[in-house]
């Protein structure tokens, strides 16, 4: 059952097993079990951690035409694409997310539609060297 399959997809997951986990998913649709939104959720993440973008497009593609739109699967979808650095594909998924009349926490949205500005290279916020005057060539003279 539906069930068994994803406890069975999210312990390869864990174990970092990626492709058993996409194979678990084959295995599931040749036994005609739909899987629901917490079968797709684990099979997103397992792309992501396999580095798939395209993967993860096609898996969310298919929740959508299976299950429809929720905010758990927008929400990895999101944190998918952005750890695999596929920002286009986030702005993507948030416009998508507001067009369908979700709200995503600020926390989600903020960081990727208005990052913060870099950080200054480590020589810019050394503070500056002390400058000493220069030592009289005789020890008793004034550096003056």
């Amino acid at each position: 059952d539906v069930i068994s399959y994803t406890a069975l997809i999210e312990a390869n997951l864990r174990a970092k097993q990626f492709d058993r986990c996409f194979e678990l998913a084959h295995r599931m649709s040749s036994d005609n079990i739909e899987p629901d939104e917490a079968t797709f959720v684990p099979l997103i993440r397992a792309a992501a951690g396999a580095g798939q973008p395209a993967r993860v497009r096609e898996l969310l593609s298919q929740a959508l035409a299976c299950i429809g739109a929720s905010a758990p699967l927008f929400s990895v979808a999101v944190t998918s694409f952005a750890r695999l650095g596929v920002f286009a594909d986030v702005r993507s998924c948030l416009a998508d997310v507001q067009q369908r009349c979700f709200s995503p926490p600020p926390s989600t949205v903020s960081p990727i539609l208005d990052p913060p500005d870099p950080a200054p290279p480590p020589e810019a916020t050394a503070p500056p060297r002390p400058v000493h005057p220069p030592r009289p060539s005789h020890p008793h003279a004034h550096p003056f």
